[in-house]
């Protein structure tokens, strides 16, 4: 496999033949194929005669290539063409998240949103994302006993882009200080321009009167309950559900998806790509 970067942002992709590859015969063809397809203008040449051909692209393809349909022969291998705007991208303003804690809140709902959204850079290595935590008090003790101190409390009202809203038993079911967390997510509304829950999460954002008409999703052993309370809410069984100011993803390890979803929303697919590739599990 061998790509090359034009002057127009293309990039050309060989495959070689599987009996070739590492061979002086592999090693020579790419020679020439260098050699003319830098009379044909192209500013950098990289050969490669052990790569896969499914691997490479792949790769084109996590950052940003697009394959233009332009295949030619060349001496029996295929010469794939891909294209990308080499302009240098414009710079993309960092994201602020903030994530609701409360105490027995589950903790792979807001661990996983914030693995993702602190892993996504641009291209200059700066983060995108800045991450912060809020709560009803300077620390809260998560299910299973886990305590986190929060980065502020209500009482700081902070702006953001996004409001991430987890799920656990302290979303699901009403105890100490529970009115001030629905208080603090109504007032998040105005100054808060899309708002998210994970799992059970969904529950608080019904009770705070945002998912009335609307459709949604939760955990799928909390439907029965959740239809129960709220009859007007359709409710689906999808793992996110996109309503535009609102969305909620269903199941505690959803909070990984939510948040890829929503990355590509900001900055593209090649960002979510990148991300899913660092956490090297079942995300794409």
């Amino acid at each position: 496999m061998q790509g090359v970067t034009t002057s127009e942002g293309h990039l050309r992709g060989m495959a070689v033949r599987r009996e070739w590859q590492g061979s002086e015969v592999a090693a020579l063809l790419l020679s020439a194929a260098e050699r003319t397809l830098l009379e044909e203008g192209c500013e950098a040449v990289s050969l490669d005669t052990t790569q896969p051909l499914a691997r490479a692209i792949r790769f084109y393809e996590r950052h940003g290539f697009v394959a233009t349909g332009r295949v030619q022969d060349f001496f029996g291998m295929p010469l794939f063409e891909y294209k990308k705007t080499m302009t240098p991208a414009p710079h993309a303003a960092t994201r602020r998240v903030l994530i609701l804690m409360f105490d027995r809140v589950e903790v792979l709902d807001f661990a996983g949103p914030y693995e993702v959204f602190s892993l996504a850079s641009g291209q200059s290595g700066k983060s995108l994302c800045s991450v912060e935590t809020i709560g009803s008090a300077p620390e809260i003790t998560c299910l299973g006993g886990l305590k986190i101190k929060v980065d502020f409390t209500f009482a700081d009202r902070r702006a953001a882009d996004l409001l991430i809203v987890p799920g656990g038993p302290g979303a699901r079911i009403p105890g100490d200080g529970y009115e001030e967390i629905l208080a603090f997510i109504s007032s998040s509304r105005p100054r808060i321009p899309l708002i998210a829950s994970v799992c059970t999460g969904s529950f608080l954002l019904a009770r705070a009167g945002f998912l009335e008409g609307l459709d949604a999703t939760t955990h799928p052993d909390r439907v029965g309950e959740f239809r129960n309370e709220f009859p007007t809410t359709n409710l689906r069984a999808d793992k996110i559900v996109d309503q535009g100011s609102l969305i909620t993803s269903g199941g505690i390890s959803s909070g990984i998806d939510l948040a890829l979803y929503i990355l590509e929303k900001w900055f593209g697919g090649g960002c979510r790509a990148e991300v899913a590739r660092r956490l090297d599990g079942a995300w794409k």
